[in-house]
């Protein structure tokens, strides 16, 4: 696959070699949206995601309240609470492979 750049971009990695996607086909409605394409690396995995940037008409575009928060009552949960320590933990190894916190 080729980004704005035109170099060839590998998606997957493995001991034995490197692979990647060759084509990715889009409407045509999307094709005249379309803003940008990259290729990041993904935490978790052992590919790396394609982001395919595409505008959106502002009537599309809904406001909704705020931020989303976790419900006091699961957070006393063991189980969840277990599950939500170990995802931290696996965010927080692969933290360095994005530029900011919010992506």
């Amino acid at each position: 696959m080729r980004t704005g750049s035109q170099r060839a971009a590998y998606t997957h990695y493995a001991l034995t070699g490197a692979t990647r996607i060759d084509r990715i086909y889009l409407s045509k409605a999307d094709t005249n949206r379309k803003t940008g394409i990259e290729i990041l690396p993904t935490a978790f995995t052992d590919h790396h995601a394609v982001v395919h940037r595409l505008t959106i008409p502002g009537h599309a575009v809904r406001k909704t309240r705020g931020n989303w928060k976790m419900e006091p009552l699961l957070a006393q949960n063991k189980v969840i609470r277990s599950m939500k320590n170990r995802k931290w933990e696996q965010w927080r190894k692969h933290k360095r492979f994005y530029p900011d916190v919010v992506e």
